[in-house]
């Protein structure tokens, strides 16, 4: 069963990355075994079960070597701070004053780390990586970089949450950028119908127990009373220092490629494919006959049987496309501004798989038979019902039989609307979703495939949402239909240059980032369908509408 990550015998073999990436698929897997929108094939309920206790077990073994490393770390570098306050001579230099405890502390603090960090990072760094520090970009201010350990009273702090950094340990805004890049390169592919958010960092703020709110409202009013009441202080003047700057920029798109995943591949490194396109069954007319025993007994032409000849098939090709993108940024704004380079190159990712997955789906779009068909009841009722007639139809025509699983490629929003659709149903509202419908799919080995695009004319992905009216879910619901293996994805190669500078670059003072992927979908299969189905979520069903037949 192939369902799960293989983890090694031994995990203190693999590299903190390795270890999150192997974490990472291991649980995007088991949610997908979970939710049910991973095919587990002809593998029972116990083996299923056994794998999955197996899986958790690895990655719980994984999780411990992780954290022990993280303690480890932590560990010597407060060795190493404390060494260095000894050798500096300030290890037990005596405050000035109580007033001036806290401040002296921290200061320590910040001086220690800032002088043991480069000598830990020294030491456990490859050559190739300390090589590579002389790039790095302008250390700040020790002064205005946050510490390690606890948020001092008043004071709010970045934690990392692990990806690369001890959990809890207070990090800076180049911290961040860092423990964002581990994780992005740690990403593995998602099993379709499973997302995936990752904690890589918190903001948290420290209070004092008198303002720290509780559960007995007579207490909180006090304390509320003791800062904004009539006896209250009354703070003067305003806001007269600077505030502090904020670096980080959100991203939400997320670069994933589920239609070129549930493809099959095909390496097509000479620029594409050549290949016959077979033919279908009722290729065959005169190839087979049907004569009876008085039709054989008179002879002559009444007992000719007939031999279809056979020509040579036409041949096809598919040449790869070029996909591509590419980044310019100024030198000086790349090093004073990291989050921005970080934020676009993340988005250009995204925005790359964007336009490759809608190329995809227009190849398929272009190879597939475009029907239509109505809607008869809510969407629930009419989709899962047009998906069951066109597979029915599909082994009909084709004389194919139930053990071949036919592919189904849906919006992934299409599984929002089944799920409104069944909340508004007038009976047993919210005890059925989407995981039953496709459960039920799968018992008819149709395998059903979320897409996050949409073909070019398509209009599958949802418009901007402006002030007014909240946006419904599209009306014109564009799905695919075809046997397992019938679309082929080619795949290229790819040309990743990474950082570039030339003379006319360096004379600007800036740098490019490129890279271009080669690739294309061929269909060698024998029948595809392009459907487009009016749905709507309106919870209706049979009993509560009059359909006429047929229904489709």
């Amino acid at each position: 069963m192939d369902i799960y990550p293989v983890f090694p015998d031994d995990l203190s073999t693999l590299s903190d990355d390795e270890l999150a990436a192997l974490i990472d698929e291991a649980q995007a897997a088991v949610a997908g075994v979970a939710a049910g929108t991973i095919d587990t094939g002809d593998a029972t309920a116990a083996d299923v079960l056994a794998a999955t206790e197996a899986a958790v077990e690895q990655i719980e073994a994984a999780r411990s070597i992780v954290a022990e490393r993280a303690a480890e770390v932590e560990a010597a570098a407060a060795r190493i701070a404390e060494l260095a306050a000894r050798a500096a001579g300030t290890a037990d230099e005596p405050a000035a004053d109580d007033a001036s405890d806290d401040a002296v502390a921290e200061s320590e603090v910040v001086a220690d780390e800032t002088a043991a960090e480069p000598a830990l990072a020294a030491a456990a760094a490859p050559e190739a990586e300390r090589r590579s520090a002389r790039f790095a970009l302008p250390a700040r201010p020790a002064a205005a970089e946050p510490t390690a350990g606890e948020t001092p009273r008043g004071h709010i702090a970045i934690v990392a949450e692990g990806a690369g950094h001890a959990l809890g340990a207070r990090v800076d805004r180049r911290g961040v950028v860092d423990a964002l890049a581990r994780k992005r390169r740690s990403f593995s592919a998602i099993p379709e119908g499973v997302s995936e958010d990752v904690v890589v960092a918190s903001i948290r703020a420290a209070y004092p127990s008198e303002r720290i709110l509780g559960d007995d409202p007579k207490r909180n009013w006090e304390q509320v009373e003791a800062v904004i009441g009539e006896d209250a202080l009354v703070a003067s003047g305003g806001l007269c220092a600077p505030v502090t700057p904020y670096y980080d920029l959100d991203i939400l798109a997320q670069a994933m490629r589920p239609v070129r995943d549930a493809l099959p591949s095909f390496n097509a490194e000479r620029g594409g494919i050549r290949f016959m396109t077979p033919p279908n069954l009722s290729a065959v007319t005169t190839g087979v006959g049907y004569l009876t025993a008085a039709q054989d007994a008179t002879g002559g032409t009444t007992a000719t049987k007939t031999c279809q000849t056979i020509p040579c098939p036409a041949q096809l090709e598919v040449d790869v496309a070029i996909v591509y993108r590419c980044l310019k940024f100024g030198n000086l704004g790349a090093r004073t501004f990291p989050e921005q380079v970080d934020n676009f190159v993340s988005l250009t990712e995204a925005a790359f798989a964007r336009l490759a997955e809608t190329k995809l789906l227009d190849g398929i779009a272009a190879a597939s038979t475009a029907v239509t068909a109505s809607q008869v009841a809510g969407a629930t009722s009419t989709l899962a019902g047009q998906i069951i007639t066109a597979a029915a139809g599909m082994r009909s025509r084709n004389r194919m039989g139930r053990n071949r699983t036919i592919r189904v490629f849906l919006p992934e929003w299409a599984v929002d609307l089944l799920d409104v659709d069944l909340a508004r149903a007038q009976f047993d509202r919210l005890e059925h979703n989407s995981g039953d419908v496709i459960a039920l799919l799968r018992e008819k080995n149709i395998a059903v495939t979320t897409f996050v695009d949409g073909e070019t004319t398509g209009s599958q992905v949802f418009g901007t949402q402006s002030a007014g009216a909240l946006l419904g879910f599209p009306t014109s619901l564009i799905w695919y239909m075809f046997p397992e293996g019938s679309f082929v994805y080619l795949d290229g190669g790819t040309l990743d240059l990474g950082l570039v500078r030339d003379s006319v670059l360096n004379a600007t003072n800036d740098f490019q980032i490129f890279a271009e992927g080669f690739e294309n979908v061929a269909f060698l299969g024998v029948e595809s369908l392009k459907v487009t189905s009016s749905v709507c979520g309106n919870g209706s069903v049979f009993g509560t509408t009059t359909p006429t037949c047929p229904v489709v």
